[in-house]
């Protein structure tokens, strides 16, 4: 609500001033806060999101060198290829899977066209990827390695290694007192001391206990990295041993084969 001074009030408020009984105080401008630099700098200049640059394939001739845990990636995430293993199991060098530009082609015998929307096919180099995958040899896991290559491939993940894990005993239930924390315990037998007083009846009291991070369950991770990191290997090795990419080239570079063993 705002203050209405009067004529009078407002005169005898100069006197008091001009005759120094009054004091003005100068408030001081609030300060603006500081325009961040970024705002104004110019659209080049601002950072930008990294992107898989090193995954972009070659042209004119040339091929990007990539590693083969990227290329990989590429065709699932950047591509969008797909791994199915369905009913027309050899109608491409006797592999399970079916390329995008043969999906194309079927539609167009039956007279089905694209109403619009959807993608475009993916790279030839990414249908490459995946019929490689498709046919992995079983001594590598076959099909369902090959699923969890692709499944880890979109998620940008590998397999866990339980680097740094150690086997651990814990309490299977823990109990809180005033005192603290403490273990539970369970009732196992009756025991008689014999003292003074006589033979007292007593309970024996046994704690329950359960693994973190068993020597099982910590080779099982490192089973399966290895497998996959295996399988890997294979398809590093058919690419390099072939001229079947058209836009990269594939390195010797692999990911860690014991990533537990460097963090020990």
């Amino acid at each position: 609500m705002t203050a209405i001074i009067t004529e009078d009030e407002q005169r005898a408020i100069d006197e008091a001033l001009a005759d120094g009984r009054l004091k003005r105080i100068e408030v001081a401008p609030r300060p603006q806060p500081k325009r961040p630099a970024y705002l104004d700098a110019p659209l080049h200049s601002q950072p930008k999101i990294k992107g898989p640059d090193k995954w972009r394939p070659g042209r004119g001739g040339k091929k990007t060198r990539i590693a083969i845990w990227d290329l990989i990636q590429w065709a699932f995430q950047c591509e969008m290829a797909g791994l199915n293993f369905d009913e027309l199991e050899g109608v491409l060098f006797g592999a399970g899977y079916v390329s995008s530009t043969f999906r194309i082609m079927q539609h167009e015998q039956l007279g089905c066209s694209i109403d619009g929307g959807g993608r475009s096919a993916c790279h030839p180099d990414a249908d490459t990827v995946v019929q490689f995958l498709a046919v992995l040899p079983g001594v590598y896991g076959g099909r369902r390695m090959a699923l969890r290559i692709a499944e880890l491939a979109r998620a940008g993940q590998v397999p866990d290694p339980m680097a740094g894990a150690k086997p651990k005993i814990e309490p299977k239930e823990w109990a809180r007192n005033p005192h603290g924390q403490y273990a539970k315990t369970e009732f196992a037998a009756h025991y008689y001391v014999t003292g003074r007083g006589g033979r007292r009846l007593k309970e024996f009291r046994l704690c329950p206990i359960r693994w973190i991070n068993s020597q099982k369950e910590i080779d099982q991770a490192r089973n399966a990295y290895n497998m996959w990191w295996m399988a890997l290997l294979e398809m590093q090795l058919n690419f390099r041993g072939s001229d079947d990419l058209t836009a990269f080239k594939v390195t010797p570079a692999m990911p860690p084969a014991t990533p537990w063993k460097e963090t020990t």
